[in-house]
């Protein structure tokens, strides 16, 4: 027994007594041998515990390390401090953020206090309030002052730690520098303002433009009138000039107003089926006089591979030709002005992209003014204006109606030699393969039948038997009365002739005279000089239509 105890001492707990008596000795013997059991058993709890506890530091080392890795290098600001506001830990990003080199720097410099970087003071005791009511606040936003006395935009986003007592003692959380945020929904803010002042002056123009066109066609139209009445030189003299400045400002208003549509989103185009000869041939009707008494050459070509029908809106689209058109034949004084159309690239049987091209030999753009041609408001800073007149959007207006139909306007200069505008636009619908036509002087002679068969399908054997004798009517009464209005245009004059057209259509059946003559009366009603002078232009081509037709069916 005396040597079983002095083994356990030393260590060894594998030591059995062999002591089976059942005296005193023997029960002290058997409790020995429980005592050793028992201790082993207690050994080896504490030698697994030992080893835990040592893996258990070993992976708070490493947690630890991971966390002063992330707290060391991470993008936002990292902070811990004190209810009392005391700085205990700031990572290098935030110290950063507020204008310091390191963590301890910025301790020194604020006496180890966070309060000398708010602002406004009171958004600490709000942050305070939030973390005691809610435990955590999230993307706070407030402005901090850096080290340089700069204020930043900044959003916090902090949680409270508490005590036993449930009692505030520390706050940790992010700061997120958001200046490039607020500066870009200031941006942002900028912009949808900007927008919605262009829109409204878009609006305002549109609806003054409006309301200033309808008194100023009166005011034209009566000039007019009043032309027609007055024997007084010097009175003549007068309505002239009001009649030239009413033109002018009509012509303005009127490119305002399409300007101001467009920018306020409010044109829409309206695609329907064109014959590009037949359009191509009202423009021509347009100029005619005007190249005539330039004495300059005007061709008009169009390619065969154009096909007999394509989508686009008419009436757009000739406003483009007129203007860039018209402005060739004003600044070209000698040589020619040619129009051409074909095709650039065939997708298929049904698309295609068109080619449009207006070629002169004019006074040309210099090179200064050739990147501004097409901005509103915008002429050629040597240009007569006293001569040339205009007002600066005919072209702008002309590109935004090109870009609409998914097309693109250039021009090609040479001071002094002349320019060439071109017009592409994109994926055109069509209806027909291609075809009978080269140029328009060609159709005048040789596409008549076609002409007709578009355009007077409609008319019966019966109507058609009395083409003739419209035919004589016409020549006789109001071919006289039509040139006189090349020179003026007495609006009560060309009202009874647009009655008069209009009567006839409807006398004869024919629908293109009714049609004439209603659109006439609509532009006299309106005071609408320039409407009324493209409308009397086309009255020659209404005449070659009659004249084919009953040529056709002798």
């Amino acid at each position: 027994l005396s040597h079983f105890a002095e083994e356990i001492g030393n260590g060894n707990l594998d030591q059995e007594i062999k002591i089976e008596t059942n005296d005193e000795i023997g029960h002290l013997a058997r409790t020995f041998s429980i005592m050793a059991s028992k201790l082993k058993m207690t050994m080896g709890t504490l030698e697994n515990r030992m080893i835990d506890l040592h893996h258990s530091e070993e992976l708070l080392k490493k947690s630890e390390k991971k966390y002063r890795n992330i707290f060391e290098n991470a993008l936002e600001g990292i902070y811990q401090v004190g209810y009392d506001g005391r700085i205990i830990s700031v990572n290098p990003a935030g110290a950063e953020m507020l204008g310091y080199n390191s963590e301890s720097e910025m301790k020194l410099h604020l006496n180890h206090q966070m309060a000398g970087v708010y602002a406004d003071p009171a958004d600490r005791e709000v942050l305070l309030k939030i973390i005691n009511e809610k435990h955590q606040v999230t993307d706070y936003e407030m402005r901090l002052i850096r080290k340089d006395k700069k204020i930043i935009d900044v959003a916090v986003s902090v949680r409270g730690i508490f005590d036993s007592n449930r009692q505030l003692v520390m706050l940790g959380g992010f700061i997120q520098n958001i200046m490039v945020r607020k500066q870009k929904e200031a941006a942002e803010r900028e912009i949808v303002a900007a927008k919605a002042a262009n829109e409204a002056k878009s609006t305002f123009l549109a609806t003054m433009s409006h309301e200033i066109r309808t008194p100023l066609n009166a005011v034209a139209g009566f000039s007019e009138l009043l032309s027609s009445l007055v024997t007084d030189e010097k009175q003549k003299s007068y309505l002239s000039a009001i009649k030239c400045s009413g033109d002018n400002l009509l012509l303005l208003i009127n490119d305002i107003l399409d300007l101001s549509k467009i920018e306020a989103g409010r044109l829409e185009l309206q695609y329907s089926p064109v014959d590009l000869r037949i359009l191509l041939k009202e423009v021509e009707q347009v100029f005619i006089l005007q190249v005539q008494k330039k004495a300059i050459q005007f061709f008009v070509n169009i390619s065969n591979e154009i096909p007999e029908i394509l989508y686009l809106d008419k009436l757009r689209l000739r406003q483009i030709l007129i203007n860039v058109v018209g402005n060739a034949i004003k600044f070209t004084n000698k040589g020619f002005v040619k129009l051409s159309v074909d095709v650039l690239n065939q997708k298929d049987d049904s698309r295609l992209d068109v080619h449009i091209k207006v070629e002169d030999t004019g006074i040309g753009i210099s090179e200064e003014d050739i990147g501004t041609i097409f901005d509103s408001f915008k002429q050629p800073t040597n240009q007569d204006s006293s001569r040339y007149k205009g007002t600066g959007l005919g072209l702008a207006i002309c590109k935004r109606l090109v870009e609409m139909m998914n097309g693109q306007i250039d021009v090609e200069s040479v001071a002094g030699q002349g320019s060439t505008f071109t017009i592409i636009i994109n994926d055109v619908k069509s209806k027909t393969k291609h075809r009978p036509a080269v140029n328009l002087d060609e159709q005048k002679k040789g596409s008549k039948k076609r002409e007709t068969a578009d355009e007077w399908k409609t008319l019966s054997s019966k109507t058609l038997s009395k083409v003739p004798e419209l035919i004589r009517i016409l020549d006789s009464e109001y071919l006289d009365q039509w040139n006189k209005f090349a020179k003026r245009q007495p609006i009560q004059e060309v009202e009874k002739f647009g009655k008069d057209l209009r009567d006839l259509g409807l006398e004869f059946k024919i629908n293109p005279l009714i049609d004439y003559g209603e659109r006439l009366l609509i532009y006299v009603d309106n005071f609408d000089v320039a409407g009324m002078l493209i409308m009397i232009d086309e009255f020659t081509f209404l005449m070659s239509q009659l004249k084919a037709i009953n040529k056709e069916n002798s």
